[in-house]
Order: C-alpha cells, then sequence, then structure tokens
C-alpha cells in the first residue's frame, strides 16, 4: 500500500469515483507509470488529502533516468533462516552484547552478491516461526567489479537470485525494496513493489544452516544453468514444481505433492537427454535412469532404504506405469 498526501483537494476529489478501480500513477519525469488501485482518501486538517492506493505488487520502479548507471543496489531479503558460514561478522549490540551474523558472498564472473542477517534476524524467525507471514531477515548489497551497470542488468541479476534464493530456502523467497546508487552514493533507481513470496512455512530443503559457504559454492554453476540455452527454461520450470511439490502440506495435499515433483524430475530429464542427444523411449523410470546413467549417477536402490530393497529384490523389477505427459 502506498499513502500519499496531495496539498490540493480539488486534484484528487474526482479520484473517489475510482474507488476499487484501477488508476495509473506517474512518479517524476522518467519513472514508468504504474497500475494502482484507489483504496480510499481522507482530508486532513490542513486542507490536503490523505490517498491510500495500492500498486500493482510486481512493480513499482522509480528512477532518474532509465539509462543511469548504478555502482551498486542494496536490497532486502525476506524470510531466509538465519545461516552461519566462514564470512560471518561480529556485531556488538549497544548493551554490550556480542554476536555472530551470517554473511556469505557469492561470486559469478564479475558481479558479487553480498547477503547478511539483521542484527534482529532471530528473533524475527522466531515470531515468524510462531505466527507466520513476512519479515525482512537480510539485507544484501549488488556490485560488480570495476564496472558499473545499468538498471536492467540489476533487475536481472535480482530475478534470478531470488530463484536461487527460493531454491536454497525450498520457499518461494522474495528480495524487496532494491535501491540502486550512482558512483556519486545518491539513489537512481528504486522499486517498491513486491514479487512472488511464500508465508513462513517450516520446510525442508538441501540448505545446510551450518554452513552457509554452500551457497556460494553452487550459486556460479547455478546461474550458468538458469541462462543455459538448453536447460535454463527447464531448469526454471523445475524449480517452480519443486517449490509448489515443497507446500504438498498446504492443502494441495503430499499426494499432490509427489506428482508435482515427478513433473519437476520428468521436465529435467527429458531436457537433458535431448541436450545429449540420447533417446527419449520408455516410461519415465526408464528415462529417469538413462539419464542419471548419463550423469554417472547410482541407480540401484540402496540397501538403506531396506523395505523397498527387500521388495525389489523379492518381487524383481518394480513395475512402473507408462507415462503420458
Amino acid at each position: 500500500m502506498v499513502v500519499a498526501e496531495v496539498p490540493e483537494a480539488s486534484a484528487v476529489q474526482s479520484l473517489g469515483q475510482f474507488g476499487g478501480r484501477p488508476v495509473t500513477l506517474k512518479f517524476g519525469d522518467y519513472s514508468p507509470p504504474t497500475k494502482s488501485l484507489v483504496l480510499c482518501y481522507r482530508y486532513l486538517p490542513d486542507g490536503s488529502v490523505r490517498v491510500e492506493l495500492s500498486p500493482n505488487p510486481q512493480e513499482l520502479a522509480i528512477y532518474t533516468s532509465r539509462r543511469a548507471r548504478l555502482n551498486s543496489v542494496i536490497f532486502h531479503v525476506m524470510n531466509f533462516p538465519k545461516f552461519l558460514s566462514g564470512n560471518d561478522v561480529k556485531w556488538r549490540s549497544e548493551q554490550g552484547d556480542e554476536r555472530l551474523l551470517g554473511r556469505v558472498v557469492l561470486n559469478e564472473k564479475d558481479w558479487i552478491v553480498e547477503i547478511q542477517e539483521l542484527p534482529r534476524t532471530k528473533e524475527l524467525v522466531e515470531e515468524l516461526r510462531k505466527e507466520g507471514g513476512y519479515g525482512i531477515t537480510h539485507v544484501g548489497r549488488l556490485t560488480r567489479r570495476k564496472h558499473s551497470f545499468s538498471i536492467s542488468e540489476a533487475e536481472k541479476i535480482l530475478r534470478e537470485l531470488h530463484v536461487f534464493l527460493s531454491f536454497a530456502r525450498g520457499l518461494s523467497t522474495p528480495l524487496v525494496l532494491p535501491v540502486g546508487l550512482d558512483a556519486g552514493g545518491h539513489r537512481a533507481y528504486e522499486n517498491w513493489g513486491l514479487g512472488l513470496g511464500t508465508p513462513w512455512e517450516p520446510r525442508g530443503s538441501w540448505f545446510d544452516l551450518h554452513h552457509g559457504e554452500c551457497l556460494a559454492g553452487l550459486y556460479p554453476g547455478f546461474m550458468a544453468l538458469l541462462r543455459d540455452g538448453d536447460l535454463g527454461k527447464a531448469a526454471s520450470s523445475a524449480i517452480y514444481w519443486y517449490l509448489r511439490s515443497n507446500r504438498a502440506g498446504e492443502g494441495a495435499g503430499v499426494d499432490s505433492g509427489i506428482i508435482l515433483a515427478q513433473a519437476a524430475l520428468e521436465r529435467l530429464t527429458s531436457a537433458y537427454l535431448a541436450r545429449r542427444g540420447l533417446p527419449q523411449k520408455g516410461n519415465a523410470a526408464v528415462r529417469f535412469v538413462r539419464a542419471w546413467q548419463a550423469l554417472g549417477l547410482p541407480t540401484a536402490i540402496p540397501k538403506a532404504t531396506s523395505l523397498v530393497y527387500r521388495a525389489r529384490t523379492k518381487n524383481g523389477p518394480i513395475q512402473v506405469m507408462h507415462s503420458r505427459r
């Protein structure tokens, strides 16, 4: 929601006719028009009018010029868990209490992304676990070695980073309130919009909260995969289905979650087999085995899964229905 105080009441009276309907706003001379809904307005004692607007949740960009060059972008991360890594920083409160704040540095080509928890992240995460909802848990900075960069380049990196952090969290994790600074340290770009996000939920993922440095190890390869001409779209689709699957306990149910996870695996498998020029004949199980063998991954059922292993050895190959997708 955006709240604006307009000095001339006559300039706002007509907005009342659009209550609950979309209107278009423009901030400054260069920013793009933004579609919004007029929620309500009321007159203030000084004669001005207070207007409450709900903008399009995806974009609310403000910049001095679309051609502005940025030296850094400060952004915020919502609902990311507290973690520790080898790059943690020591923080001391006004009362003298000391605490390690989790910090990780992601490097990819000449781009640098620094992400650090806030002093209140520990308490905030505890509140989120009890009550759910949303909260800003980390702050980040995007820079580029020896070069400035455009607003479009910054937005692209942040969109990709959103996918990466969501994959690590196991839930859609939005980046909010980015502020781009030029060479003089002045604000040249802001975006007040809200991207896709999921309320706090207790969901598991591969990310080890005690080894945050694993994010730095995976980041370059993950970015290369997203930008790959053959596999990038498949990877994005698979992550989308994975995030939906990981919320199986919310609404859709575990059965639906298994179906979504299967869809993600089949999407990746088909793209990889096509990339390698390997046959795509056979049902899903056959194609999985073919892809995993090409990747050098084991396909045998491990003895650790004792019930499945015994059923497999006793009854022979487990029959899998042919996939029609």
